[in-house]
């Protein structure tokens, strides 16, 4: 029983592997046609047609239409002819010749992974025009003098310019790790930022969600929110603690893309002068691994992904079900992962995490052939994609 168990476990690893790896990999059989006399110049013509048009067709989905326009010279240039990169292989299937020219079906393996990287190496994997732009978010606090400085609240007369100058090395180190992976963090400090912002946002203290909203004012595709916390130590006289919480966040979705968490003890001296030379020591460190995490994130080509809810409603069998989403995740282009949250009688939930809008997946869902399977997208909102799915 044991054997057997230790098999049952080895064959289902196996099988998420395989799934894994085939979703980076796609075939595609596509028909062009050349008007060129020579076979051997016809078919390197209808080949080079191939190339470009399946190229074309998953790079909008990557990076989307209008973006794929502004770049298109860049992409051919740049992308398309390295397309030996990402394309696995490729041959013709059927090749006619007549008067009129040759017609040939064409049928290629391309790795999706690949062209993402090539496209990151590039600069064309996200959809935004220029650097990603950055936005600290950062609260600092000083427990011994009841102090505090948030760049988006109002002068209540209890900050100090010491912290102020504080959170500029903070900020001003930012910057410059950021600028170096070509990154640009802004620098809120001073009233040209405060003073454009609606009164209500101008607490200590914002929910999550209106910090989120400040990147969303301001431009910013992340967001860098948290504290520092200057207090007495407990363990040593006449020294302070500095306690450090800083995380990312894609303001598009909220989700934490890196995050840093950490405690210092100073010297033992006045307030400021040690404070001050801690700070100066750990704030370039905090920064360039917050920085790290960031790129890592952006490298990853998870940068900008969105969850997104899909119900599916259908009476489906376990094995029917599990049919269906290994097709859904080897055929519908912009899906990275596909977890069941919740089972239902006759309903099933997942959570997609994906390249693509909702309405961009559900125009990939609708032109998907399933085997096995009807596939209707029912209803769709921003967040949410629901299916009404059958056995034919």
């Amino acid at each position: 029983m044991a054997v057997k168990n230790i098999l049952t476990i080895l064959f289902a690893i196996l099988s998420a592997s395989t799934a894994y790896a085939s979703r980076d990999v796609v075939e595609v059989s596509i028909d062009q046609k050349s008007d060129v006399s020579s076979q051997a110049k016809a078919r390197g013509e209808i080949f080079e047609k191939a190339v470009e048009e399946v190229s074309k067709k998953y790079i909008q989905q990557i990076i989307g239409e209008a973006k794929y326009e502004k770049n298109r010279d860049v992409i051919k240039n740049k992308i398309i002819r390295q397309s030996g990169k990402y394309i696995l292989y490729i041959k013709n299937l059927d090749s006619k010749s007549s008067e009129a020219g040759t017609s040939m079906t064409v049928k290629m393996k391309l790795s999706l992974q690949s062209l993402q990287k090539l496209l990151l190496e590039e600069g064309l994997l996200y959809r935004i025009s220029g650097p990603p732009k950055i936005l600290p978010v950062i609260q600092i606090q000083d427990r011994v003098n009841g102090a505090s400085y948030s760049w988006w609240v109002d002068d209540s007369g209890k900050y100090s310019n010491f912290l102020k100058a504080q959170m500029d090395i903070v900020h001003r180190s930012l910057r410059n790790d950021l600028m170096e992976v070509g990154f640009y963090s802004l620098f809120p400090s001073g009233d040209g930022f405060k003073n454009t912002l609606p009164s209500v946002f101008r607490v200590e203290n914002l929910p999550t969600e209106d910090e989120i909203f400040l990147g969303d004012y301001f431009d910013s595709q992340i967001i860098i929110t948290g504290s520092i916390l200057y207090k007495k130590s407990l363990r040593r006289a006449e020294s302070f603690e500095i306690e450090i919480r800083l995380v990312a966040r894609h303001t598009s979705n909220g989700r934490v893309i890196g995050e840093v968490i950490r405690s210092y003890q100073t010297e033992a001296g006045p307030m400021m002068r040690v404070i001050s030379e801690k700070a100066s020591e750990v704030f370039p460190m905090i920064s360039k691994d917050l920085t790290t995490q960031v790129l890592d994130a952006w490298k990853s080509g998870t940068f900008g992904s969105t969850l997104i809810r899909l119900v599916v409603n259908g009476s489906l069998s376990f094995e029917k079900l599990k049919n269906f989403k290994d097709q859904f995740l080897n055929q519908v282009s912009g899906v990275k992962t596909l977890k069941e949250r919740k089972f239902l009688p006759g309903q099933v939930i997942f959570e997609i995490d994906s390249d693509s809008t909702a309405a961009e997946l559900s125009k990939n869902i609708a032109s998907t052939q399933f085997q096995q399977f009807s596939v209707r997208v029912s209803d769709s909102s921003s967040k949410e994609i629901e299916l009404k799915v059958s056995i034919r």
